[in-house]
């Protein structure tokens, strides 16, 4: 039998399916049920202190858009982006205490690990929700600070748009005639269009989404891979 094992910040996981910080990791049994399946981990819907995030994923949305942001209604083409609108965990972190050690305890009998994923206001809750998580045994904290939904979801415009010119201002001082953004969909849509309207005019560089360059890369044959005669799914590159 193949040896599927990886390490990962010194924690070793019996292979490398891990279950990304979403919808069905804002559920115990829903995890239990992953690493029923023989998930390796799971990383638990962002736990937080900000009221509106929690409310946003009560009323989540889902489209599937093209390279110019149309949200595409028939045959998928084959560069696509899957958008999401989502917010953090629906059920308050200091709430989240007894499920963090049910399921972190279920995980390890199944040699897995729940890993927590922490988002908040400020330092202080920051520093909070942390402690929390690894006071519950969670071996891994996820600190999703990378992505703009913070402002963006709860409708913040100017924590936005202060977040989004930070990024603007620095590929523009750097001479980036490129920027390439990771498998975060809000970041995307974030930059790509909602960060051109804050500037005002077109943006200075390329916003590209990693899936995008890859498939550039791949097709012009800078990036050479092995075909397979089977149906993939891409995901979180």
């Amino acid at each position: 039998m193949a040896k599927l094992d990886v390490e990962f910040c010194g924690l070793n996981f019996k292979n490398p399916m891990v279950v990304a910080s979403l919808e069905p990791t804002n559920s115990p049994d829903l995890m239990k049920q992953c690493f029923d399946a023989g998930a390796a981990g799971a990383i638990i819907k962002t736990l937080t202190d900000i009221e509106d995030m929690a409310r946003l994923t009560e009323n989540s949305k889902y489209c599937i858009m093209n390279r110019e942001g149309e949200v595409i209604k028939g045959k998928v083409p084959r560069d696509f982006v899957f958008y999401s609108r989502s917010g953090y965990s629906s059920t308050y972190y200091k709430d989240w205490i007894p499920y963090l050690k049910e399921t972190q305890a279920y995980a390890a009998e199944r040699g897995a690990h729940l890993i927590g994923s922490a988002g908040a206001r400020d330092i202080d809750g920051w520093i909070d929700i942390c402690r929390t998580i690894e006071d519950c045994g969670l071996p891994m904290v996820e600190l999703n600070f990378g992505c703009p939904h913070p402002a963006m979801m709860p409708g913040n415009v100017d924590w936005q748009r202060k977040s989004t010119m930070k990024i603007i201002d620095a590929a523009i001082d750097c001479g980036a005639t490129l920027v390439l953004l990771p498998e975060c969909g809000h970041a995307y849509g974030a930059l790509r269009w909602l960060g051109a309207a804050m500037y005002g005019k077109p943006l200075p560089f390329k916003v590209m989404h990693i899936s995008e360059y890859l498939a550039d890369i791949i097709e012009s044959g800078r990036l050479k891979v092995r075909k397979v005669d089977e149906t993939v799914t891409f995901h979180d590159p």
